[in-house]
């Protein structure tokens, strides 16, 4: 696991969002079934389907759109730990359509005692960690984000300075698009542009139920394992196409 720590706010702001972002994912990881094994069995479907000439259309990311869910995490400033705080976090989720990995998680995360509000990303595990990352909101100057640690299911990055936050989160609810780009191990750049279509009236509106989000976060599942059984579909039906041409 890698740590970055943020100028000026310690390894606290690691840990801390650590534990939000970890909490917050963990019924998406669960619905979605992202294990290591399926992963690499829809991989592998993907590129002997393509080597069979056999590959579907490109297809879209699927994506829970953007909704607030409200939940409690202990207090940080309880020693004990034994004192809750209220947050909410207002966010967009996008998956890879065949292995259900995830693209891209956009996380803007409210203090509802101080107000005080945090803006994060979750982009997939390979992220180049010194270069950072940038979130740009249309066509306005790109803002710098800097990774604070990697763990399943991926790297999360933060701005430096909470100041810029504010002003940013004004941007995503005038906006139209936002754009997370960064860059992997290998120097190739890596990204995904959003919609911010409702991204307002989510963050300003009430929180949706867990329950809702178990159903929505099942129902990408659906999709997804629906894709990976056509797939296989397809494997097997090339292999036997293969087969009895090699016999001819």
């Amino acid at each position: 696991m890698m740590y970055v720590t943020p100028a000026g706010d310690g390894n606290n702001v690691a840990a801390l969002t650590k534990r939000v972002v970890a909490a917050f994912l963990f019924v998406a990881i669960c619905a979605l079934g992202t294990s290591a094994d399926a992963q690499q069995v829809a991989q592998k479907a993907a590129k002997e389907t393509t080597a069979a000439k056999n590959a579907p259309a490109a297809i879209p990311p699927e994506a829970i759109k953007w909704y607030k869910l409200c939940y409690d995490i202990p207090d940080p400033t309880d020693p004990k730990q034994q004192k809750k705080k209220k947050e909410c976090a207002t966010s967009y989720e996008a998956y890879q359509p065949v292995t259900g990995q995830l693209l891209l998680l956009a996380l803007i995360k409210t203090d509802l005692e101080s107000k005080e509000e945090s803006f994060m990303v979750t982009v997939p595990l390979g992220a180049f960690i010194p270069t950072g990352a940038q979130a740009r909101v249309d066509e306005e100057k790109p803002v710098p984000l800097r990774f604070v640690y990697c763990a399943q299911p991926g790297c999360v990055a933060t701005f430096p300075s909470k100041k810029e936050v504010g002003d940013f989160v004004k941007k995503l609810q005038a906006g139209k698009d936002l754009t997370v780009v960064y860059s992997d191990i290998r120097g190739q750049p890596r990204g995904l542009k959003i919609e911010l279509k409702g991204f307002s009236g989510a963050h300003k509106g009430k929180s949706i139920q867990r329950e809702k989000y178990v159903e929505l976060a099942k129902a990408i599942q659906k999709k997804v394992e629906a894709r990976q059984t056509e797939l296989r579909k397809r494997i097997t039906e090339a292999q036997e196409k293969q087969k009895e041409k090699e016999k001819n």
